[in-house]
């Protein structure tokens, strides 16, 4: 079992130490002991395997904590590492729905800007980020991008809940507190169903 709480982990880790049973019948009790990794009290040098294991540990090891925004751009250096760019593609973004779900720390600015440091990017000509650019030019190149930003993690949460995705022209016609509103919404039911 892997536990990735606040606080180290206290509850007993043997079934007999769960159950109570008489003296009498202690011989013929169940044995279970069950293996437990307290990422918290795990030193992050001592978490090894293969590229993703160790982003995933490290991601759960910090990923509800203000601390990681210190340890973050490491994670993505490891996933980095990883040889299939759509694999690597796949996991960022599910970090970053991870990251949206459980963290109330780091900001989404701060997130983008440090996937950006690891992974910068080329926008492809035609894409959606290319139209979003080219309307925030018209709009004002701040606000057009932060929306563009905002849109996209709208789309993803509602893909990943199971909800029916809003079509990108009725998300456009939204400003961008209402757009925060409804990303705040489905953040906030992700939290709920983990």
């Amino acid at each position: 079992m892997v536990y990735h709480g606040a606080s180290p982990w206290t509850v007993a880790r043997h079934i007999e130490d769960s159950v109570p049973c008489p003296a009498a019948l202690a011989d013929y009790q169940v044995r279970f002991r069950f293996p437990l990794l307290d990422l918290g009290r795990l030193p992050d040098e001592e978490i090894r395997g293969v590229p993703i294991l160790q982003c995933v540990l490290h991601l759960l090891k910090y990923g509800r904590g203000p601390e990681l925004s210190q340890h973050y751009a490491e994670i993505l250096r490891i996933l980095a590492s990883v040889r299939s760019e759509q694999n690597v593609r796949t996991w960022l973004e599910a970090f970053g729905i991870y990251v949206m779900g459980v963290n109330r720390f780091m900001s989404l600015e701060e997130m983008d800007r440090i996937v950006q440091s690891v992974f910068p990017t080329q926008i492809e000509s035609g894409s959606i980020a290319d139209r979003l650019i080219k309307q925030g030019e018209e709009e004002g190149r701040e606000e057009g991008v932060e929306k563009g930003l905002i849109i996209g993690k709208v789309q993803t949460l509602q893909e990943l809940i199971g909800d029916q995705v809003s079509p990108i022209e009725k998300l456009l016609e939204l400003d961008i507190p209402r757009l925060e509103q409804m990303l705040f919404g489905l953040q906030d039911r992700l939290r709920r169903r983990q």
